[in-house]
């Protein structure tokens, strides 16, 4: 696609992850991407982002295996099981030294997007070493 290289970000509010709609909010918004565009269009170079560009709190309460992650690779191998494989999931939520390693140990989640921790160097640094750690 011309060089192009999408971040979809996709995620769900407080209200709808608390009503229990995460994967019927994450399917929704993705439907409108595996129609028009073949997978193979967009391999091998590909991140979608969970819990980014929705209005309304959001609070992480990471699971290993569990939330917004999952429910994308789960909807990503239904149709394409080489692209769910291939596809890096990062955490768009609220990555703090507090919970990045706890982020960071889930299954499905390749990394963070982090915001205001970022301008603390302290905050960012406990936060790179949390990668590491949970990738090792």
């Amino acid at each position: 696609m011309h060089g192009l290289k999408p971040i979809i970000c996709v995620g769900e509010t407080l209200h709808e992850r608390e009503q229990g709609r995460t994967l019927a909010v994450i399917t929704a918004q993705l439907a409108p991407v595996f129609d028009p565009v073949r997978p193979t269009s967009w391999r091998p170079a590909r991140s979608l982002m969970s819990r980014c560009g929705r209005s309304g709190p959001v609070r992480p309460r990471p699971r290993p295996g569990a939330g917004g992650a999952r429910a994308i690779r789960s909807l990503l191998s239904r149709h394409d099981p080489g692209a769910a494989s291939q596809t890096r999931i990062v955490y768009g939520g609220s990555v703090k030294p507090s919970n990045a390693l706890e982020l960071f140990a889930q299954p499905d989640v390749d990394g963070g997007l982090i915001g205001g921790a970022s301008l603390s160097v302290t905050d960012f640094i406990s936060i790179c070493r949390s990668a590491d750690r949970a990738a090792n």
